[in-house]
């Protein structure tokens, strides 16, 4: 498909719903962004979870499986692999040595996976763009061979050490304490647009007790450098390619719950390293948002891919959180009527739960609670103001019919089981009467900020003209801001070091 047949990506600020690849080839025009940022998965083997806690006096949900890290050789990986190699030139030569070296392997299937999709990306990058790719020691090498193939071993910039503490685990090998991030230009010219970054590091003890704070000026009067300095102090040595980076406490507010979750200090480097204001973010692998939220705060534009609703759900609603109001662009992909709705329960019914959830920014549930109550995810919030809030939480379950009676009662019980303050019944279709008449003899929830109806019934057709669970102290009558805890927060104006970009090359 030629550029100009390709969708528009003119709203940057818009989120993609779907399989990156084919996203990319029909929304995302060439030479359109200026820094690719991706963190795939790591061809780990594992199974994700996302953990979510509440903290006060509700019960904190359970783990549920975000996604499998597991590639498997197989029709699909052929044909990707095929693919590659009918479009011919290094990636085609690339593959066929890989393969070869690798047999019908699992590696071999999710290399074949990322490659089309690094072929896209490249497309997509302006002539001075950058392409950061977050990987592991798992498949770094066979990555930077496929990388070198697309885009020209002399498009190699660096290998960033992104270096990190956390507990030790008994093994008969050295601890494993770091990822590397894959730097690739677009260009071979060195024309790349790179900001140089100061105040990140400490200078050496040594140059602190020669010169102190000083910025140092270079004296060769006498045939040999000599000691000297200016005025004006300095702003710390440049950035170097050993990034001392923590990672997210388990406590910190900054954590979502979701399982690969990267520090937003270190996506800030990678952001003013490599981009100007005003300059296109895109993240087709974007997770929890991380690289979305950190470009919105320093002034870019963004565009974020994920396949799954639960992931752009909780994407969604922490940069609705941190920044206010809706997205600009919507979801695209998402479903925008009723029938639409249909058909993604017809597809899969769980992804209509995590749809739905996501909409109304509740987090997953991975057990039944109470008999019959099907309850499908949590929303929290905060009942009253300052020390005197109470972390509280509603109770969802999603019908992809009809909400009954029966279904309202289970509803019901599972809120007494839980100690949860309200329950919220999405349906599909509208609810019936009777069903109506259940929710309203659940009587009120008279908190300290305010009184909402106990248990609320919410069709798709409601949810999509912009109807909102009532919880209470909460703007309009809408969802009320997250619940301290592991849940999106207001980005704070800076994080980490100060940092000045010094000069930019390219």
């Amino acid at each position: 498909m030629t550029s100009g047949s390709r969708g528009v990506a003119d709203r940057p600020g818009t989120l993609y719903c779907g399989d990156n690849l084919d996203v990319l080839r029909r929304h995302v025009p060439d030479a359109s962004v200026d820094l690719v940022y991706l963190d795939p998965p790591f061809q780990s083997g594992r199974s994700y979870p996302m953990l979510f806690e509440l903290r006060g006096r509700d019960k904190a949900p359970p783990p549920v499986r975000a996604f499998e890290d597991t590639w498997r050789w197989g029709p699909g990986a052929e044909a990707a692999h095929d693919e590659v190699v009918a479009a011919g030139g290094r990636p085609a030569a690339a593959m066929l040595a890989l393969r070869q070296l690798l047999g019908e392997s699992d590696m071999l299937a999710y290399l074949c996976m990322m490659a089309p999709r690094l072929v896209e990306l490249r497309r997509a990058l302006r002539k001075a763009g950058s392409l950061y790719l977050h990987c592991d020691a798992t498949a770094s090498h066979y990555l930077k061979v496929l990388l070198d193939a697309i885009f020209g071993p002399a498009c190699f910039r660096n290998e960033v050490i992104w270096r990190y503490r956390r507990w030790p685990a008994a093994a008969r090998q050295f601890q494993k304490m770091h990822d590397v991030l894959l730097v690739y230009s677009r260009s071979e010219a060195g024309e790349h647009k790179f900001n140089t970054l100061y105040g990140y590091e400490r200078l050496a003890d040594s140059t602190l007790k020669t010169f102190g704070t000083k910025r140092q000026r270079a004296d060769f009067s006498s045939g040999h450098r000599q000691p000297g300095v200016e005025d004006e102090e300095t702003l710390g040595p440049p950035l170097s390619d050993v990034w001392e980076v923590g990672v997210i406490a388990a406590i910190a507010k900054e954590r979502l719950g979701y399982p690969t979750q990267k520090p937003e200090a270190l996506l800030e480097r990678v952001i003013r390293a490599s981009t100007d204001e005003g300059d296109t973010v895109l993240d087709p692998f974007c997770g929890s948002g991380t690289a979305l939220a950190v470009a919105q705060r320093l002034g870019r534009r963004w565009i974020g891919i994920d396949a799954t609703h639960l992931a752009l759900g909780v994407v969604r609603h922490r940069l609705q959180a941190a920044f206010g109001g809706e997205l600009d662009g919507g979801v695209v992909g998402e479903p925008a009527t009723v029938d639409e709705a249909r058909q993604l329960a017809g597809e899969d019914p769980r992804k209509l739960v995590w749809w739905l959830l996501g909409r109304l920014g509740a987090r997953p549930e991975d057990k039944k609670v109470g008999r019959g109550a099907g309850v499908d995810g949590r929303l929290l919030f905060q009942d009253g103001e300052g020390r005197c809030a109470k972390a509280r939480q509603a109770l969802v379950a999603v019908e992809s019919g009809r909400a009954t009676p029966a279904r309202v009662r289970a509803l019901r019980k599972a809120l007494e089981q839980e100690q949860a303050a309200i329950g919220v019944m999405l349906s599909l279709e509208p609810p019936t009467p009777e069903a109506v008449a259940a929710a309203e003899e659940a009587g009120d929830h008279d908190g300290p900020s305010g009184r909402v109806r106990r248990v609320q019934i919410l069709s798709v057709a409601e949810i999509l003209t912009g109807k909102r669970v009532e919880l209470p102290g909460a703007p309009g009558g809408g969802s009320a801001p997250p619940a301290s805890g592991r849940g999106p927060r207001r980005l704070a104006k800076t994080t980490g070091a100060p940092v000045v970009p010094a000069r930019r090359s390219g």
